[in-house]
């Protein structure tokens, strides 16, 4: 009975039966079933994996999964991952090195584990199991003569099934995924071809710029004010695309688009042009914006000598072209940001070393990248450092320079025309919010709940600002510049619930506990300010001064005496004056000056009547009254000459404003 009983004896989970019939335990951090009849038997838990050379178990690595046993564990879905230390095989590795993938759909999931709630996604740590077999570098590399790009690709899949002891059972699936392209079917744009449509580019937004002062202020500048505030949203959209987060179908393929706005030389396919060198693709990035200055310079001579040859062909001139180059540079200035920022935003891997953002196949410490640190710094003085400084610069002298200077006004339109005249240092503002916004990828490459709270945060305050000087010329664009702003504000807020929360609420504390506390802290001492501030003004403390009203009203005396002697003394017509005006003055500017001219005038002037002053007043009358549809009238004899010839404008002439 003695002898049957040991035959017998079933050991507990965590122990085996040894060659003496006795259970033992297994090693430390191992288990195993109950009724282990072997050391073989003892395997790691699961939530652990085997490290083969220390032939202990250690706690499941971030996005692994690992199902127990002594296999090598599984990478979520999305990541990519390899052995270490590197040359490691099957029976020696200690760890696994884990990367983010780059492009998620260069790395499909091809395993489906039941976990309790149905299946989840996961992917083998085997290099093959890139989109594409001949990608390299964690699926973010195209052999040489190849690049990125995205096709219809069939995969195997397999599913984790518990029936029979465990078995994979094997199916495909098909996606859109990412894959590599020979470059010689046509992947690459010839460079000549692009030099020339450069050059035609150049030329067409010179003559666009050009618009023909009879054409009046107003259209020509609602038309470019317009493009340029779309322009910035839509690059402001393509940069929020860019952020790591998963964005919803349908928003994904709209950022995508409007990734087009970011003038990204990517479309070009620069590594067919540039190889897999790290550097050299680099550099085509950074020379690429001195080419297009270079582009201006040799337009603007091949037109003047066109010009000479076909008169057609309108010569370029110098402060014209810096004009057009001004405002080209500020509508590329967020893509100036984002490319010199590229070369410092590093991304942050579960446990493998972190890459650049966009050259996810380097390394942030590889030599490629170390090796030309200075021209990275370089171009971050020169694009926008040195752009900023500039546009600023020029905005401080323009009260010096506007007047008497013709090329000084003429080269700065771009910067100076979008802005009401007493608020003409607006444009570098909005250059300082670009600038922001770019710099969210180098403080936050990898974290896209940062990335989205510093995004709304700019934009929240650039919508303050705003709406509250109003600066643009024109109140419809006002309109539109708050509204579109404080809406991809809001796009942001909305974004915020559908990030997964990777970090532990210890961990965002930590992170997120200064911004929480600097604008708590700023919105208790602007409620203070504006307190300390109504009780001053209430007593008298603050506020204009009868000196400062006095010189007022003496300088509005001086202009209106200034402009009735250049009316008087001038030998010009009516209708020239009429014409000078609608060249510098919008409609609306127009109207609200004679609005205010007439109120001015009907007051001042009935308060001397009641002196007896009766025959100036109704003069006074008789002239506000011409001046308040002056502007409206001004608009319907420009629309009316429009509709003519050009014969017909020349001999024409028009309705007295």
């Amino acid at each position: 009975e003695s002898d049957v009983a040991a035959k017998c004896v079933v050991c507990e989970a965590g122990s085996f039966r040894n060659e003496n019939k006795e259970c033992e335990r297994c090693p430390e951090t191992y288990t195993t079933t109950v009724g282990a009849r072997s050391r073989e038997a003892c395997r790691c838990p699961q939530g652990k994996f085997e490290n083969k050379k220390e032939r202990r178990c250690e706690d499941c690595q971030p996005n692994a999964i690992c199902m127990g046993g002594n296999d090598i564990p599984l990478v979520e879905d999305g990541y990519f991952a390899e052995l270490r230390p590197v040359g490691a095989t099957l029976e020696t590795f200690e760890r696994l090195e884990i990367w983010k993938c780059p492009f998620k759909d260069a790395c499909p999931a091809t395993l489906k584990i039941p976990n309790g709630q149905g299946f989840a996604l996961a992917r083998n740590y085997s290099l093959a199991e890139c989109s594409d077999p001949r990608m390299t570098r964690w699926c973010s590399r195209c052999p040489a003569n190849m690049y990125i790009a995205s096709q219809d690709v069939t995969y195997e899949v397999k599913t984790f099934s518990q029936a029979g002891g465990g078995t994979w059972e094997v199916g495909q699936a098909t996606e859109n995924l990412i894959t590599c392209l020979d470059c010689g079917g046509g992947g690459s744009v010839p460079f000549p071809l692009f030099l020339v449509a450069l050059c035609m580019f150049i030329y067409c937004i010179y003559r666009f710029t050009q618009v023909p002062r009879n054409q009046g202020l107003t259209a020509a500048l609602m038309l470019s004010s317009l493009c340029s505030l779309l322009m910035t949203i839509f690059q402001t959209l393509a940069v929020i695309g860019l952020f790591s987060i998963s964005l919803p179908g349908g928003i994904k393929e709209i950022m995508m688009v409007m990734g087009v706005f970011t003038f990204d030389i990517e479309v070009l396919n620069a590594q067919c042009v540039t190889g897999t060198d790290f550097r050299a693709r680099y550099l085509w990035r950074v020379v690429t914006p001195m080419i297009f200055l270079g582009g201006f310079y040799v337009t603007m001579l091949a037109s003047q000598l066109a010009n000479k040859f076909v008169k057609r062909i309108v010569a370029m001139e110098k402060a014209k072209t810096l004009n057009a180059l001004g405002l080209c540079a500020s509508a590329a200035y967020i893509p100036l940001c984002k490319m010199s920022f590229q070369f410092f935003e590093c991304q942050d891997h579960p446990t493998a070393p972190s890459t650049l953002v966009s050259y996810p196949d380097i390394s942030c410490g590889d030599d490629d990248r170390t090796g030309i640190m200075a021209i990275g710094v370089l171009a971050v003085l020169a694009y926008p450092l040195l752009i900023f400084s500039t546009m600023t610069t020029l905005c401080f002298i323009a009260p010096k320079m506007y007047t008497g200077n013709a090329n000084f006004k003429t080269g700065t339109g771009f910067l100076l025309a979008r802005w009401k005249p007493t608020i003409w240092y607006f444009g570098p503002a909005v250059m300082l919010r670009n600038l922001c916004v770019a710099l969210i990828g180098v403080a936050y490459p990898s974290d896209g709940v940062a990335q989205l709270v510093l995004a709304s945060t700019i934009l929240s305050i650039y919508a303050t600002a705003q709406s509250t000087q109003a600066p643009w010329r024109n109140k419809t664009l006002n309109r539109v510049d708050t509204v579109l702003t404080i809406t991809v504000a809001v796009l942001c807020m909305f974004l915020l619930t559908i990030v997964p929360m990777d970090d532990s609420e210890e961990v965002r504390m930590e992170r997120y506990r200064p911004y929480v506390i600097f604008f708590f802290v700023f919105a208790l001492l602007t409620m203070l300010g504006m307190m300390v501030y109504a009780i001053l003004y209430l007593l008298g403390k603050i506020g204009g001064s009868k000196g400062a009203a006095e010189n007022a009203t003496k300088t509005l005396l001086d202009a209106v005496r200034q402009m009735h002697f250049q009316i008087q003394s001038q030998a010009i017509t009516e209708e020239k004056i009429c014409e000078r005006v609608g060249q510098f003055l919008t409609l609306e500017e127009q109207t609200t000056f004679a609005s205010l001219l007439q109120w001015t005038l009907q007051e001042v002037f009935n308060a001397t009547a009641h002196d007896g002053s009766t025959k100036g007043s109704k003069s006074t009358r008789r002239l506000s009254m011409n001046m308040g549809s002056s502007a409206e009238r001004h608009e319907r004899d420009r629309r009316a000459s429009l509709s003519k010839s050009t014969e017909s404008q020349e001999k024409a002439v028009p309705e007295k404003a």
